[in-house]
């Protein structure tokens, strides 16, 4: 029998008291002893004996699109030749599994294979003379077959107004099992490659942003403004400039290359827990005719009707939700609120086909937010949206004005990022909006 919409929300009602509770490192499964287990503990920090030479390595190594058996890593470094020393936790100890030679000219992508699923990796960039970078921890996905719960962190838009980012330093302290990117995390004036790239190394001069990536692994998409602030090609933006903003971006969050367009939109499977669905809603959007080409959308609905992971988290930049009743139709076509055939036709496929655990991750709108996508007796109407962050832009005001109402349980006014954990067993999503302070300013539970 199909939930009814109030049927989403599962326990007390969302906390909206500002520090309420403390986020902590805890996975949560103490507080939900009958659901699913959390990972196995991971071994104290491994230590190279090398010495660290932070001028050489000021931006470290990014992990990003974690597989079963497999990550890419983003290397930027002033050296010309390092080593990339991987090391996974066995029996309780670090053990060396991969070493691979990078040749780097100014920054490279890496594609480590051979690693074994679930399970806590730790490395770093060394050089033949005994110097290295800072290490930075990633988890494997779950392979095939495998479950526990999980715990992922989402936020969007790390905006200038509130770096350097404390809200990402919190989320560092979790070592989450993965970070999504939901898009805005640069802010960029350029146009050429050169100017993409520079703009993308000096985020992690930021401490909030330099400590994530030390704690953890990426999987992102973009919005606008890793190219240019409302952009559709041809209006303001070129070809050359396109494709200088996608090297760079794919540069510094490398990614398995999707199966068409420019390869951002793909999917990430972690066992038989979530599939991570990445949406690329700027580069084939057509301004009030179109807001994802047919290619994608047919993928996607497939995508969606064949997965058989437990939850469904679509990674979405620009929020689906209808939001009419907070801002009508002002800059409706940057939205899939302008769109509104397509946007339908997708909702209601889902809905005609009973897919079950589907979550809507997006941000852009520079609040938090838990919606229904569309207000009651409409398609979609039961179907969810998180709104994550922003983590550093100007906050919106609409979420400190309208006091919410049936279709919005959530709407925060704070710099915040987002924290998942996914209940296999239970079949529920813990949302909790994490603040600057590291509370807990608001919480609810979703049973999907």
């Amino acid at each position: 029998m199909k939930a009814t919409r109030r049927g989403f929300l599962a326990g007390a009602s969302a906390a909206l008291v500002a520090g309420c509770t403390k986020a902590t490192g805890d996975s949560g499964d103490s507080a939900h002893p009958e659901g699913a287990a959390w990972r196995d503990p991971e071994p104290e920090a491994w230590v190279p004996d090398e010495a660290v030479d932070a001028d050489a390595f000021a931006w470290d190594v990014r992990a990003t699109d974690v597989q079963p058996d497999a990550a890419w890593f983003s290397v930027r470094t002033t050296e010309a030749l390092v080593e990339l020393v991987i090391v996974a936790a066995q029996d309780g100890a670090w053990i060396e599994v991969q070493r691979v030679e990078v040749e780097v000219e100014d920054v490279a992508r890496v594609r480590v294979e051979g690693l074994t699923s679930d399970t806590a990796h730790r490395c770093a960039l060394m050089t033949a003379d005994g110097r290295r970078s800072e290490v930075v921890r990633f988890r494997t996905a779950l392979g095939e077959g495998e479950s526990r719960l999980l715990v992922i962190g989402a936020t969007s838009c790390l905006g200038a107004d509130d770096r350097p980012w404390p809200t990402l330093t919190n989320a560092a302290a979790e070592e989450l099992d993965v970070m999504i990117m939901l898009g805005d995390t640069i802010y960029s004036s350029s146009t050429t490659y050169e100017g993409y790239s520079e703009e993308w190394a000096t985020q992690v001069q930021y401490k909030g942003l330099q400590d994530l990536q030390r704690s953890t692994s990426f999987v992102a998409t973009w919005d606008d403004h890793e190219v240019a602030n409302n952009w559709y090609l041809g209006d303001n933006v070129s070809e050359d400039q396109l494709e200088a903003a996608t090297r760079a971006f794919k540069d510094h969050m490398p990614m398995e290359e999707g199966p068409g367009g420019l390869g951002i939109w793909r999917v990430l499977r972690w066992g038989e827990v979530c599939d991570l669905i990445v949406l690329d809603s700027r580069s084939e959007r057509i301004k009030d005719e179109r807001y994802l080409s047919d290619e994608q959308m047919a993928w996607l609905k497939e995508t969606l009707s064949t997965s058989t992971a437990r939850f469904k988290l679509i990674l979405n930049s620009v929020p689906i939700t209808d939001l009419y009743s907070l801002f009508l139709n002002v800059e409706a076509s940057d939205r899939w609120q302008g769109y509104e055939a397509e946007r339908e036709d997708l909702l209601g496929h889902i809905d005609d086909q009973g897919i079950e655990g589907v979550l809507w991750l997006s941000g852009d709108f520079h609040y938090g937010a838990l919606n229904y996508v569309s207000p009651q007796g409409r398609v979609g109407a039961d179907q969810m949206e998180v709104m994550c962050g922003p983590s550093g832009s100007f906050i919106n005001a609409i979420a400190t004005l309208h006091e919410g109402d049936d279709q919005y349980p959530i709407l925060l006014g704070v710099w915040n990022y987002v924290r998942l954990e996914l209940d296999p067993k239970l079949g529920t999503v813990l949302v909790q909006f994490v603040d600057d302070a590291n509370n807990v300013v608001a919480e609810q539970l979703l049973a999907i």
